[in-house]
């Protein structure tokens, strides 16, 4: 900065320079005011243009900020960097005044600029505030070839003064983005504080929703286990008639039914969380595979003395279906309703369609929904009962596992009640299969118990590498006349293949060292040899739709999940050894 002294100046001057510093003190951003000054100057000194430049890219550049008297095409020109006023920038570079004057004759070449701009006198200054360039302010005048020292003084006390304006604006604006920088970055870490707090609650409730689901599970799983127990030690005791022999046996077969399911929902849940449940969909009419589930669900009903009414007659009600799968959501909603209807009550099944969708109600006089928690009755994360008091047995899954098969075959389901006591109806709604698609799959039909088909003269090798199945295995099967060996490995089943030819191979896929894919290989291999079928059956605990496909896929004949319904066991072998010996 100039080491200029405003005493110089004459008074009205001096007040002119106090004038301007106060109004550019008045404004937090002086740039706005720069033409104001010039406007206040050319009244005194007859002035026709000024020039502004600041500094750009850490003062390493001159940018045009403002302007008066200058053509716009000259300044389209500056603007495109394609001119730089020469004088202004050689006052950048020297931080020094340039003074140009009678510029009309002057054969200065920096001032060929002004020059054509018809100027008489021009001065350009340095803008400079605690030894940092800010940038420059230029003023010309046409009306004469000179400026008066006085002059020369005012201007640069001027441009004195609007350096500390521009400085000062320019921490104001510093310390403003500091500020709000400062209050973003609170604002970033409350919310962050706030994600983490509810993050961690979050898993607090998560936690304790593991926590009381796993507590519901234990009890879930120890109680029949007990009642089993009890009934075991009973029988072996031999201290009862045969009427309680008869109710033990049924008692825990029960119970066995009670934990597969368990068992099912876990796993169900488990490729729902995953994202691997997936389906296998033909065209289905829903009828049958209502009316199958419905004999699945009567039994407890009847025990319940619960009148089911069905209303499921009509044309065929055809849609895209895994079958099974939707059997299973229709039974979970069935299995809900009996849950909650008390003795006496009635559960009304009406199947329906038009407007392309399928629509199945069940609709039950039991113990109805409060308001509060309908929107959260198909919720896997909602927290179980687990109170001491609890009127119903369960995991709190099902109902989570019904909208999720239901929405994988792109359907709908929803739940009403009017209320505690007032009953509940579910709804499911499915898109009805396209008018091409009309061959229906039969619903899987309901376990049958052991029947009468005997065994005699089939040779069957059984390979699981659990000694208890392996027992119970050749029991069964040997009390319906068959000849069987047992085996607890791929290598002990590879060895017996040949010499014990078996007519059909009931092997396990999971077991250590080499599994049943690896056991089929080798049977394969002796069929080429031999020129004999031997089928090979997977009897295993990977019990879903993707399991049984991938094993079928493989080349066993047939899919036997575990627990194993026997009579199933003695009509896969009768079917497929019997085709088998005919071949």
């Amino acid at each position: 900065m100039a080491d200029t002294s405003d005493q110089s100046l004459p008074t009205d001057r001096l007040k002119l320079v106090a004038e301007i510093a106060r109004d550019l003190l008045a404004v937090r951003q002086p740039r706005e005011l720069i033409g104001d000054v010039f406007h206040k100057l050319a009244a005194h000194l007859g002035l026709e243009l000024y020039v502004n430049y600041l500094t750009m890219e850490e003062g390493r550049a001159l940018r045009l900020d403002s302007c008066v008297g200058v053509p716009a095409e000259t300044v389209a020109a500056i603007e495109r960097g394609a001119a730089v006023e020469p004088l202004s920038g050689r006052a950048a570079a020297e931080r020094a005044a340039v003074i140009v004057e009678d510029i009309q004759r002057s054969g200065e070449t920096e001032a060929a600029v002004v020059r054509s701009l018809g100027l008489g006198a021009y001065a350009a200054y340095p803008l400079v505030a605690h030894g940092e360039l800010i940038g420059t302010l230029a003023f010309g005048t046409r009306q004469r070839a000179r400026l008066h020292p006085h002059e020369r003084e005012l201007l640069q006390a001027v441009a004195d003064h609007v350096s500390l304006a521009l400085e000062r604006g320019r921490l104001l604006s510093a310390l403003d983005e500091e500020r709000v920088g400062r209050r973003r970055a609170d604002a970033e870490r409350a919310l962050l504080v706030t994600r983490e707090q509810s993050a961690r609650a979050e898993a607090e409730e998560a936690g304790r929703i593991k926590d009381e689901f796993l507590a519901v599970l234990s009890h879930e799983l120890r109680t029949p286990l007990n009642v089993m127990l009890g009934w075991v030690r009973l029988l072996r005791s031999g201290q009862f008639d045969p009427t309680q022999g008869a109710r033990a046996l049924e008692v825990v077969e029960r119970n066995i039914r009670a934990q597969a399911d368990l068992i099912n929902e876990l796993v169900d849940v488990s490729r729902m969380v995953s994202g691997t449940l997936v389906l296998d969909r033909r065209p289905t009419d829903l009828a049958p595979l209502v009316r199958a589930a419905l004999d699945i669900a009567s039994p407890a009903a009847a025990a319940k003395a619960i009148l089911v009414r069905p209303a499921l007659d009509g044309p065929p009600v055809m849609v895209m279906a895994d079958a099974p799968r939707l059997q299973q959501a229709v039974l979970g909603v069935l299995n809900n309703a009996v849950k909650f209807t008390p003795s006496g009550g009635a559960i009304t099944v009406r199947l329906e369609s038009g407007h392309a969708r399928a629509r199945l109600s069940i609709s039950d006089t039991g113990e109805g929904i409060p308001p509060e928690r309908l929107p959260h009755i198909f919720d896997r994360n909602r927290a179980p009962d687990v109170s001491t008091t609890r009127a119903h047995a369960g995991l709190g899954r099902g109902l989570a596992i019904v909208r999720r098969l239901v929405e994988l075959h792109g359907g709908s389901v929803r739940a009403e009640s009017a209320g505690i006591r007032r009953g509940a109806t579910f709804i499911i709604e499915l898109p009805l299969s396209p008018p091409e698609a009309r061959t229906a799959e039969a619903p899987a039909p309901p376990a049958r118990e052991l029947g009468t088909a005997r065994l005699d003269g089939f040779r069957v090798l059984v390979v699981d590498d659990h000694a208890d199945t392996r027992d119970l295995m050749s029991v069964i099967l040997g009390k319906q006349g068959a000849t069987v060996n047992a085996v607890g490995s791929v290598a002990e089943a590879h060895r017996l293949v040949g010499t014990f030819a078996p007519d059909v191979v009931l092997c396990d896929i999971s077991m250590p060292g080499e599994d049943g894919f690896r056991l089929l290989e080798w049977v394969k291999e002796d069929e080429r040899r031999q020129s004999r079928p031997i089928p090979v059956v997977a009897i295993t605990a990977h019990a879903g739709p993707d399991d049984r496909r991938r094993v079928l896929a493989a080349g066993f004949k047939e899919y036997l999940p575990k627990p194993l319904e026997l009579s199933d066991v003695t009509r896969v072998i009768l079917r497929v050894a019997g085709r088998s010996r005919r071949a």
